[in-house]
């Protein structure tokens, strides 16, 4: 039995990703996905204790990846710029679990481009689902253009549409982006994934999409009002990201940063 100074708790509101502890080596969990919960409490707590431990990482860390961002931004105009892309902008939330556990690198962001195929088979399941989500708004406007219905009627019916189901496309996105990570950190399968979101994640897609708007505000206020302060800001908001995907995937403690999980 480890002594009790080396045991943590998952849900404790230290910096369970402290500096300095053991890295452990890959294996692919076993057994069915045991999803974890975001606590909010901590997740803030946990974000500005990993990053302030190591800022000066923090910072060169995320201001690279924005340097490699630049040009992925150009090639979204051509089809692999899209795939790339796609990775990328999981990455920075990688990133940001990296930032959370005091040593920011691009470990994580390797672990998923690894498992690239498997990112790419959860990436067009959930944009079909979008997708199923979004026609529906464009019903409406597309009646009414062809008188098929009256035009005031056509724009009462699109704007609750669009509310009805703007709302469920934005909830679906939170609800399956904890899946892309379960494929690319934990090595486990694109069905197995998206069916453990479907089925644990109703109410912490919620908590997620929170704690995504609040880390997106404080880029955008920050880069709107000083440039200065974003580049200290900006790491944070990440780790912000970072820690409620560990929480919510179950990365634990020892963690290297290649994909070992809290739930073998």
């Amino acid at each position: 039995m480890e002594p009790e100074s080396q045991q943590s708790s998952f849900n404790t509101q230290s910096n369970v990703y402290s500096p300095g502890t053991a890295a452990t080596t890959t294996t692919a969990p076993t057994g069915p996905i045991t999803p974890g919960k975001i606590n909010l409490g901590s997740v803030f707590g946990n974000a500005w204790q990993g990053y302030q431990s190591n800022m000066g990482g923090a910072i060169g860390w995320t201001l690279l990846a924005g340097l490699i961002y630049i040009p992925i931004v150009f090639l979204e105009q051509i089809i692999v710029g899209l795939f790339v892309s796609t990775h990328y902008r999981l990455g920075f939330t990688a990133l940001g679990i990296s930032i959370a556990r005091g040593k920011p690198d691009f470990n994580f962001q390797f672990k998923l481009f690894s498992r690239y195929f498997g990112i790419w088979g959860v990436a067009i399941l959930h944009g079909l689902m979008l997708i199923a989500l979004a026609v529906p708004i464009a019903v409406f406007p597309i009646l009414a253009e062809n008188q098929v219905i009256e035009q005031e009627l056509g724009q009462m019916l699109t704007l609750a549409t669009a509310i009805v189901f703007g709302t469920l496309l934005i909830y679906f996105v939170y609800l399956f982006y904890p899946a892309y990570f379960h494929v690319g950190l934990q090595n486990r399968g694109v069905m197995e994934s998206l069916g453990a979101c479907w089925k644990s994640y109703k109410v912490e897609a919620l908590k997620l999409f929170l704690i995504m708007l609040i880390s997106v505000l404080i880029f955008f206020l920050s880069f709107t009002l000083f440039i200065i302060p974003s580049i200290f800001l900006g790491p944070y908001a990440l780790a912000l990201q970072g820690e409620s995907m560990r929480q919510l995937i179950g990365l634990d403690e020892t963690d290297s940063g290649v994909g070992t999980s809290a739930v073998n």
